[in-house]
């Protein structure tokens, strides 16, 4: 009777197991699975960063070098952990969710422990490199110093911004043509109502571009959207295409912008570091973390929202340009909307979805007259 009654108490466990699993939306599996891919890379990074100390000449190198590597791995966990639980957050608001779906996200939450960091994959533990116990405040303290002596890889490939931009550099940078709105569905397009545009509202007509291609590294190739392409619904590819075409820009856009122009306002990095300066190339982007020295990183150090605050900054300037040679006040206003829909479309294609409504509504802000083409990309 016993071993009845205890067999169908598990049998109950097992079903409520396999509904919760059920429950789960799409959203937060795709999430979770990024989290951990996340904390994989940061892993194998480290280690292989631990195995180059012994090249190190002397102990007080040794030591120095660990201590800050152990602290960059601690920030960049504790980044990687609070954007995680940021976007579950931000999920977990999200009308479009059923109850269940909504409990799950809340279950993820309570249930998340914070990523391990005392001990960094492939440093000594509890030990610095000359074998004494490690002090997380001399570590910090030798991180600061060691963003003063950064190597500074290799940056000769950027040209820094001479200091003669003006309003006329940035008026004079075109991006990709955007097309206007004469479609075949018009008349659709003119019944949508901006007021409808919300994160989950996007979030719900974004379920045919689950594979979108996303780098994170920018560098979209035609061979990517074609194989993407093959998994969506015919009548959707098109516009899907000259979103691609837009998304695909951004990164020589933004180099061509800062080619003469600095941005002024500190960058978060995706590892959680800061940078006080920016320089970029449609190859690499280079970050002053400290001192006057720029350290050279691949543009998947860079995350969606720095882009996109990167792209406002350039696009806001434009708008309050009062004259430019050559470029009418009307032509200035509708080249800045049609940059905030431009970001818009980044943030929508990257799934940043509340992003994507404040930069969809921005560019009508900035030229009511491009209301049907924001329509067009942003709510079909």
């Amino acid at each position: 009777m016993y071993r009845q009654i205890i067999l169908f108490i598990l049998s109950g466990l097992l079903i409520s197991t396999v509904f919760a699993e059920g429950d789960e939306p799409k959203e937060l599996i795709r999430a979770r699975d990024s989290y951990q891919s996340q904390l994989k890379t940061a892993a194998q990074t480290c280690k292989q960063k631990f195995e180059g100390i012994d090249k190190l000449p002397t102990p007080e190198e040794k030591t120095k070098e660990l201590n800050r590597l152990k602290t960059s791995y601690q920030q960049q966990l504790e980044f990687i952990a609070k954007s995680y639980l940021s976007k579950l957050d931000s999920m977990r608001k999200m009308p479009s969710f059923n109850k269940n779906q909504v409990y799950a996200i809340k279950d993820e939450i309570s249930n998340f422990q914070k990523p391990d960091a005392s001990v960094p994959p492939g440093a000594p533990s509890g030990k610095t490199a000359d074998g004494k116990a490690g002090k997380p405040a001399d570590a910090a303290k030798d991180v600061a110093k060691a963003d003063k002596d950064d190597e500074g890889d290799d940056v000769a490939d950027f040209k820094a911004p001479d200091g003669t931009a003006s309003d006329e550099d940035v008026a004079k940078v075109q991006a990709a043509s955007l097309e206007d709105a004469k479609a075949r569905n018009q008349e659709e397009i003119r019944k949508l109502s901006l007021s409808d545009l919300k994160a989950d509202w996007i979030k719900e007509r974004r379920e045919f571009a689950e594979k979108r291609p996303r780098p994170e590294n920018y560098v979209f190739t035609q061979a990517l959207f074609n194989s993407y392409a093959a998994t969506i619904p015919e009548d959707k590819r098109e516009l899907e295409e000259k979103r691609f075409k837009q998304v695909s820009g951004i990164k020589d856009y933004m180099s061509r912008l800062m080619e003469r122009n600095t941005y002024p306002r500190p960058i978060t990095l995706k590892n959680g570091g800061r940078a006080t300066g920016i320089m970029v190339n449609p190859n690499f982007i280079a970050v002053k973390t400290g001192g006057k020295k720029y350290k050279r990183l691949g543009w998947d150090a860079l995350p969606v929202n720095e882009s996109a605050s990167i792209l406002e900054y350039f696009a806001t300037m434009r708008l309050k340009i009062s004259a430019a040679p050559n470029i009418s006040k009307e032509q200035l206003r509708r080249e800045a909307a049609e940059d905030f829909l431009r970001i818009g479309m980044l943030c929508d294609w990257y799934e940043e979805y509340e992003d994507a409504v404040k930069y969809a509504k921005k560019a009508v802000e900035a030229d009511p007259k491009i209301e049907d083409i924001v329509k067009k990309y942003m709510m079909q």
